[in-house]
């Protein structure tokens, strides 16, 4: 009963940790990726 409660537990945890990860990857990570992706592309593109 206790280790069913735990596992529980621990598989919410881990589902809300992996979500908040995920969540801060593509609201942070990804909008700057792109941001650099495209200046480097139309610093390339000017400089031609």
């Amino acid at each position: 009963m206790v280790i069913t409660i735990y596992f529980s537990i621990h598989q919410l945890i881990k589902t809300v940790i992996s979500t908040c990860v995920l969540d801060i990857f593509f609201s942070y990570f990804v909008p700057v990726f792109a941001l650099a992706k495209g200046s480097f592309f139309w610093y390339e593109y000017f400089s031609l």
